[in-house]
C-alpha cells in the first residue's frame, strides 16, 4: 500500500488519541471511585475494553471503501471529543445511586443504562478510529503500534501531575482539546491552518484552570452523609490528590470532618488550643476517671515512659495529640495522602493546636511498609487506626481490594520494628483475620506462643473497629486488667440483660414503619431503650418518633427525638411520663420518621428470634468493652488457639461461614471473605464474631451483596455485552461467516494476545503497588513502562526483521523466559528495594518491567502484518476478538487472583502466550506448506 505523503500526521494523531484515551480512562476510574464506590472503578476498565473491541466489530460489519473510511476519521474524532464533554452533565443529571434504590426501580435501571452508554461511547469511537487506521495501513502496524502504545503510556503518566490542578471534571476539557487536535492532524488541511485553530484549543484546555473551584461530578452514594453536607454548603476545602480526593467539612464549631474519596473514609479533627497542661491536670485530678478514646489505650499503657511512637495512616485524627499527652519522646507519623498532610500542617494548623507541627512530631507523606523498610529505628508503639486507603486506583481499579498492610509479611515488618516490650495497636475490622495473619508473621520470625501476646477488645454490640493489641512480651493478668479498666471508663448506656443483637430490621423510613409487641415484666416505666443502627450515618438529619400503644391500639405515650442524638449502633432512650401498672401486660411499640429516602433510613436491631433489642427504663449500666480474645484464658476465646499456631489448620477453617485464611503478599485480599449470598447469624456460624457478621451483613443489598457487585455484575455486564455485540455479529452476519485462510488460528492468536496482555498488566499493577507504595504512582509507572516498552519492541522488531523467516520465535521465547524469571524472583527483588527512596523504587520498577514489555509489544503487529497480507478485511475481526478476550482476561485475572494468588495468575498469563506461540507456529507452517 502506498502511504500518504504526510503519514506522520496519522501516526501522531493516533498517539494523541490513545494518550487522551488512557488519560480519560484513569480519570473515570477516579470519578466512579468517588461518586459511587472504589469497587465501581473496575467499570471504567471493563467498559473501555468492551467498547474498544466493539468499535472494531462495526468497522468490519459496516465497512466502506478505504478512502471513505479514512475521510471519516476527523469526524469520528470530533464525536469522540463531544462524547467526552458530555460525561459531566450526563453523570450529574442521571439519578442513578449507589444502592440501586429509589421510588421506582425502572428509573434506576434506565439511569444506570444511560450512565453505562455515556461511559462507553468515547471508547467506542476510539475503537473505530484505531481499527480504521490499522485496517488501512496494516503494513505499517509496527510503527502504528509504537505510537499507539507510547501515546497511551504518556497519557497514563499525566494523571499524576494534572489531577491536583484540573480535577477529573477539568481533565475532560483537556482530553477533548487533545482529541480535537488529533482530529485536525487526521484531516488533509494544511498545517498553516493550525495557527488559527491552536489558540482555540489551548483556551479550551486551560479553561478549567481559570475556575476558582473544580468542575465537580455529583455524588451518587451519599457515603457517610457527605453528599448532603455538600448540598448544605458545609464544605470548607477540596483537593484532588493523586491518591485520594479530600473534602473538609465544617460539621460543628469544634470539629471538622476530613472525607476521602467522597466519604469512603473519614477522619475527624477536633479543635485544640495547644494547651496540653489541661489534659495533664485532668489526669492528675481524676486518675481513675479520665478517658481519651479507644485510640489512646496503647499510649495510656505506656504513659510517662518516653516512648518512641510510629503512627501509620495518621490522617487528621487524634493519635498524634494523644501520644504527646501521655509523654511520648518522639512521634513519627505518616499518611499516604499528601493533601491530607498539607492540610493539617498548614491550612488547619491553628485549629489543631499545632499538634502536627509539634517539635516532637515528624509528620510526612509515606506508605507504612516502605517507611519501615527505610529505617532501622525501633518503636515502643506502632499504631494504625482504620487507615487502609480507599482510593480506587489503590487496588488496580478498586475491585481486588489488595491490603498490603494486612499480610503475614507486613506483620513481620511491624514486629521487627518494635522494642522487646513494644505494642502494636490496630483498630480495624475483621479481628479474626488480623490475628491469624499476624500469627503467620510471628511464626516466620521463629517466635512461639503467639496467643499469649494477643489481646482483643470489642464493644458489647457488633464492633466494626475492635482494638487489637499485640505485645512483644507476654501479657500478664495485671496488664490485661489495666487495659480493660481503662477502656471501660468510656461513658455508655449499655443495658443489663439487653437481648443479644443478631441482625438489623428492614430500613425504616416514611413509607415503612416498624411495629413490635412485647410483654412488660415491670410495674412502672418511664421510657423505652432500644438499639438503633443508622447504616454508617454519623447522625440522622430528621426526627424519630416512638409511640407506645396498648394491645387494643390505644395510644399511651409518644416521644419524638432529634436525629442528631441518635448514633450508629448505640442504645437510644425514648423517655416519657411514668406509667403505672405495666407488669405482665402486652403492649405495642411503633417507630417511624418523616424521612422519605430509603438510603437515609435506619434500622432496629433484632434478636435471633426477630424481636427488637430493647429494654424498659430505668436500667443498670454494664461495661462498654468486652475482651474478645484473652491471652490468659485461651479456652474461652471464640477463635481457638490452634488458629494461631503453625501449621495453619486449613481444614478446620473451612467450617467457618466466611473465608478464614491468613493474608499474604501474594494473596492480600483481606476484605474478600464472603463465601455465600446469605445473612449470617452469630449463633449458627462457627468462629463468627459480631463485628465480622456486621461487616458481611451490612453489605447485603436487594440482589447481591455489595462486595460481589463488581465481580459478578460489573464484570459480567461487560462480558455479556461483548458476547452480544462483538461475537454474535461475527457469527451471524454474512461478512462474519466468510471464510479465509487460517481464520480460526488467527482469531485464536489475537484472542490469546488480548487475554494474556491484560492479565499480566493488571497483576503487575497489583504487585508493583507493594514496591512503589503510592498506588497512583504504581498504576502510572506500570502502565507507562509496559506500554512504552511494548511500543519500542514493536518498532525494533521490524528493524530487526523479526517477522521474517523463523526469527519471530525469538519474540515468544523472550516473553516466556523473561516472564518465568520475573514471576519466580520478584518477591525477593522487591524485598531488597522496598526501603529505597521513591525515585529509586520507581526506577527499579521500570527496569523490571521494560524487558518483558519490550517483547510483549511484538506479537500484535507481527500478527497484523501477516493478516494484512492474507486478508486485510479480517483485521477488524482480529481487533474485535482481541477486545473481547481483553475483557474476559481482565475478569479472569480478578477472579483467579483471589482464588489462587498473583504468582499463579502470572504463570497462567504466560501459558496463554504459549498458546499464542503455538497458534502462530501453525499459521506459519500452513503458509509455508501452501
Amino acid at each position: 500500500m502506498i502511504l500518504p505523503q504526510q503519514f506522520w500526521r496519522t501516526q501522531v494523531g493516533l498517539g494523541l488519541i490513545t494518550l487522551s484515551t488512557l488519560l480519560l480512562q484513569l480519570c473515570l476510574i477516579r470519578v466512579l471511585g468517588v461518586i459511587l464506590n472504589p469497587v465501581m472503578g473496575y467499570m471504567a476498565i471493563t467498559s473501555a475494553m468492551f467498547a474498544l473491541g466493539l468499535g472494531g466489530v462495526y468497522v468490519f460489519i459496516f465497512r466502506n471503501k478505504f478512502e471513505n473510511q479514512i475521510r471519516l476519521l476527523p469526524i469520528i474524532a470530533v464525536v469522540f471529543a463531544l462524547s467526552v464533554l458530555s460525561l459531566l452533565p450526563v453523570f450529574n443529571w442521571l439519578p442513578f445511586n449507589l444502592h440501586f434504590e429509589g421510588k421506582y426501580i425502572t428509573v434506576q435501571v434506565l439511569s444506570w443504562t444511560g450512565m453505562y452508554l455515556a461511559l462507553t461511547m468515547p471508547f467506542f469511537m476510539v475503537g473505530i478510529i484505531i481499527s480504521i487506521i490499522f485496517s488501512n495501513y496494516s503494513s505499517e502496524s509496527h510503527r502504528l503500534y509504537f505510537f499507539d502504545l507510547v501515546g497511551a503510556g504518556i497519557g497514563c503518566l499525566l494523571i499524576v501531575p494534572l489531577i491536583p490542578y484540573y480535577g477529573p471534571g477539568g481533565l475532560l476539557f483537556l482530553v477533548s482539546g487533545l482529541v480535537l487536535l488529533a482530529s485536525f492532524l487526521l484531516t488533509k488541511w494544511k498545517m498553516v491552518h493550525l495557527y488559527y485553530i491552536l489558540p482555540l484549543l489551548l483556551a479550551m484546555m486551560v479553561f478549567p484552570l481559570s475556575m476558582d473551584e473544580y468542575l465537580e461530578f455529583k455524588g451518587h452514594g451519599n457515603k457517610r452523609g457527605v453528599d448532603e453536607w455538600i448540598k448544605r454548603g458545609m464544605r470548607d476545602y477540596i483537593k484532588w490528590d493523586p491518591v485520594s480526593k479530600l473534602d473538609v467539612f465544617n460539621v460543628s464549631p469544634r470539629s471538622k470532618n476530613f472525607a476521602l474519596d467522597g466519604g469512603q473514609q473519614g477522619s475527624w479533627l477536633q479543635r485544640f488550643d495547644g494547651n496540653y497542661g489541661a489534659y495533664h491536670k485532668r489526669i492528675k485530678e481524676q486518675p481513675e476517671k479520665y478517658f481519651f478514646g479507644t485510640n489512646s489505650v496503647a499510649h495510656y499503657f505506656k504513659q510517662n515512659t518516653k516512648t518512641d511512637v510510629l503512627i501509620i495512616g495518621a490522617a487528621a485524627s487524634s493519635e498524634v495529640k494523644t501520644a504527646l499527652i501521655f509523654g511520648a519522646k518522639h512521634v513519627d507519623a505518616i499518611d499516604l495522602v499528601k493533601a491530607m498532610v498539607d492540610a493539617v500542617k498548614q491550612r488547619y494548623v491553628e485549629f489543631s493546636g499545632g499538634a502536627f507541627i509539634h517539635p516532637k512530631v515528624d509528620y510526612r507523606v509515606g506508605e507504612g511498609r516502605t517507611y519501615l523498610r527505610s529505617t532501622d529505628k525501633k518503636y515502643d508503639i506502632i499504631q494504625m487506626f482504620s487507615n487502609h486507603t480507599s482510593s480506587s486506583i489503590a487496588n488496580g481499579a478498586g475491585v481486588l481490594s489488595s491490603v498490603y498492610l494486612q499480610t503475614g509479611e507486613a506483620y513481620v515488618e511491624y514486629f521487627q520494628h518494635l522494642n522487646d516490650d513494644g505494642i502494636l495497636q490496630i483498630n480495624h475490622h475483621l479481628y479474626p483475620l488480623m490475628i491469624i495473619t499476624a500469627a503467620q508473621g510471628w511464626e516466620r520470625l521463629g517466635k512461639r506462643d503467639f496467643a499469649k501476646h494477643v489481646l482483643v477488645l470489642e464493644r458489647w454490640i457488633p464492633d466494626n473497629l475492635p482494638t487489637l493489641l499485640i505485645k512483644m512480651s507476654p501479657w500478664t493478668e495485671d496488664e490485661v486488667e489495666k487495659i480493660y479498666g481503662y477502656m471501660n471508663r468510656e461513658r455508655t448506656r449499655q443495658i443489663q440483660k439487653m437481648p443479644k443483637p443478631a441482625r438489623p430490621s428492614e430500613r425504616i423510613y416514611k413509607n415503612k414503619k416498624y411495629q413490635a409487641e412485647f410483654t412488660s415484666r415491670v410495674s412502672q416505666i418511664n421510657g423505652i431503650s432500644i438499639l438503633i443502627g443508622t447504616h454508617q450515618q454519623e447522625r440522622l438529619d430528621y426526627d424519630v418518633t416512638l409511640q407506645l400503644l396498648d394491645f387494643n391500639g390505644n395510644l399511651l405515650a409518644s416521644k419524638k427525638l432529634r436525629g442528631d442524638v441518635i448514633e450508629n449502633n448505640r442504645v437510644v432512650d425514648f423517655k416519657f411520663t411514668e406509667i403505672d401498672n405495666w407488669k405482665n401486660k402486652k403492649y405495642r411499640i411503633m417507630i417511624f420518621s418523616d424521612n422519605d429516602q430509603y438510603e437515609k433510613g435506619f434500622s432496629i436491631w433484632l434478636t435471633k428470634a426477630g424481636n427488637p433489642v430493647m429494654q424498659t427504663i430505668p436500667m443498670p449500666q454494664l461495661p462498654a468493652y468486652n475482651i474478645a480474645f484473652h491471652p490468659l484464658e485461651l479456652e474461652n476465646n471464640l477463635i481457638p488457639e490452634v488458629f494461631l499456631n503453625h501449621p495453619f489448620p486449613t481444614e478446620l477453617a473451612k467450617k467457618a461461614d466466611y473465608r478464614m485464611k491468613p493474608g499474604t503478599d501474594d494473596m492480600p485480599h483481606f476484605n474478600m471473605i464472603r463465601k455465600s449470598n446469605r445473612f449470617l447469624k452469630i449463633d449458627e456460624s462457627k468462629y463468627l464474631d459480631g463485628g465480622t457478621a456486621y461487616f458481611l451483613n451490612n453489605q447485603m443489598r436487594r440482589f447481591l451483596p455489595y462486595d460481589w457487585i463488581s465481580i459478578f455484575v460489573v464484570g459480567a455486564v461487560s462480558l455479556i455485552f461483548s458476547l452480544i455485540f462483538i461475537l454474535i455479529p461475527f457469527v451471524t452476519t454474512p461478512l462474519g461467516r466468510a471464510q479465509w485462510k487460517g481464520k480460526t488460528l488467527y482469531l485464536l492468536y489475537f484472542s490469546c494476545l488480548g487475554a494474556g496482555f491484560i492479565i499480566i498488566e493488571l497483576i503487575y499493577i497489583q504487585i508493583f503497588t507493594k514496591l512503589i507504595g503510592f498506588p497512583t504512582y504504581a498504576f502510572a509507572t506500570v502502565i507507562f513502562a509496559l506500554l512504552f516498552s511494548a511500543g519500542c519492541g514493536s518498532v525494533i522488531s521490524k528493524k530487526l526483521n523479526l517477522h521474517e523467516k523463523s526469527h519471530w520465535k525469538i519474540i515468544f521465547l523472550g516473553i516466556l523466559v523473561l516472564g518465568i524469571i520475573f514471576t519466580s524472583l520478584y518477591s525477593q527483588i522487591f524485598a531488597f528495594f522496598l526501603g529505597a527512596v521513591l525515585p529509586v523504587r520507581v526506577f527499579v520498577s521500570v527496569l523490571l518491567i521494560f524487558p518483558m514489555g519490550f517483547f510483549m509489544g511484538m506479537p500484535f503487529p507481527l500478527g497484523m502484518v501477516d493478516l494484512g497480507r492474507v486478508e486485510p478485511r479480517g483485521i477488524p475481526w482480529a481487533w474485535g476478538m482481541n477486545g473481547f478476550f481483553t475483557v474476559l482476561g481482565g475478569y479472569l485475572s480478578l477472579v483467579t487472583s483471589i482464588m489462587f494468588g498473583f504468582q499463579a495468575v502470572l504463570f497462567g498469563g504466560l501459558f496463554i502466550y504459549l498458546i499464542a506461540f503455538y497458534s502462530f507456529w501453525l499459521i506459519k507452517s500452513q503458509s509455508e506448506a501452501s
